[in-house]
C-alpha cells in the first residue's frame, strides 16, 4: 500500500484546503474521475460520507467501482458545494485506503481552478455544434457539417453527426452554447477518432488545438452548470 504520511503536513502548509473542507458538506454528491492505464478514464458518482481533514469518506452505488485501482495515480474530485450558487469544488486527490467494495478514503491534495484546467471532467450535453475547413482558398468548394454534441470538456467533444467530416485536421469548429450569438464558442481542432454508426451516421472526437481562453472559460463554465444540474437531479433520483 502506498505510503501518505507526507501528505498531512503538505496539507495543513495550504490554507486553501481550509476552505475547501469548509464547503463541504457531508452526505454531499461527488464524482470520482479514475485513470486508466491506456489513458482514458471512467467517472463514478459518489456520496461523501465522512470529512476528517486532509482526508475525505466516498461512498459509492454498488458495483461501481473497479476490483483493481491504481493508488499511487493522482484523480480528479468533483464535489457539489454547499452553496447552489458556487460552481462545485474540483481537487485533486490520492486514493489512501479501500476499506470495503464501496467505500474509498481518500486524501485532497490540492484545488483546481476549472478555468484554467483544459483536461476537465467531460459532461454528457447536448449543443449544436458546426465543422468546416479552417483554411480555403476564395472560390474554393467548401462544406459545412452540422451535429449535436454528446459530451464535452474544456479541451474536446464527443458529438453526432449525419454523415462523415471530410477533413481530420484544420477544421473550424463552432459551439452554440445557447440560443444567442454572443454564447457561441469558435476554435479550431484536429478529429481524434471516428466512428460509423447505422444510418450513414457518424460519431466522432475533436481536439481543441487552438481555443481563447474566454472561449475555454465559456465551455467550463457551461459545463460546470450543466454538471450542477445533473448532481441535483441526481440527488432528486435517490
Amino acid at each position: 500500500m502506498p505510503q501518505f504520511c507526507d501528505l498531512k503536513p503538505m496539507a495543513e502548509e495550504q490554507p486553501e484546503l481550509q476552505s475547501i473542507f469548509a464547503a463541504i458538506a457531508d452526505d454531499v454528491q461527488a464524482i470520482l474521475r479514475l485513470e486508466q492505464d491506456d489513458g482514458g478514464y471512467i467517472q463514478v458518482n459518489c456520496q461523501v460520507r465522512g470529512i476528517d481533514p486532509p482526508r475525505l469518506t466516498l461512498f459509492f452505488p454498488p458495483s461501481r467501482l473497479p476490483k483493481k485501482l491504481d493508488m499511487s495515480r493522482p484523480c480528479l474530485l468533483s464535489v457539489n458545494n454547499k452553496s447552489d450558487d458556487e460552481p462545485p469544488l474540483i481537487m485533486s486527490v490520492l486514493i489512501s485506503d479501500r476499506t470495503d467494495p464501496r467505500t474509498l478514503e481518500v486524501m485532497v491534495q490540492r484545488r483546481i481552478d476549472p478555468a484554467t484546467l483544459r483536461a476537465f471532467f467531460r459532461v454528457t450535453i447536448s449543443l449544436p455544434i458546426v465543422l468546416s475547413p479552417l483554411n480555403y482558398d476564395e472560390g474554393e468548394e467548401t462544406w459545412s457539417l452540422s451535429g449535436r454534441t454528446l459530451d464535452i470538456s474544456g479541451s474536446g467533444t464527443l458529438a453526432f453527426f449525419p454523415a462523415d467530416c471530410p477533413e481530420n485536421e484544420h477544421i473550424a469548429i463552432e459551439i452554440a452554447l445557447d440560443t444567442t450569438a454572443d454564447k457561441t464558442v469558435h476554435c479550431s481542432g484536429h478529429v481524434v477518432f471516428k466512428r460509423r454508426l447505422r444510418g450513414g451516421r457518424f460519431q466522432i472526437a475533436l481536439h481543441f488545438d487552438d481555443i481563447e481562453q474566454k472561449a475555454q472559460s465559456a465551455l467550463v463554465a457551461t459545463c460546470l452548470n450543466e454538471q450542477r444540474r445533473q448532481l441535483r437531479e441526481h440527488i432528486r433520483t435517490e
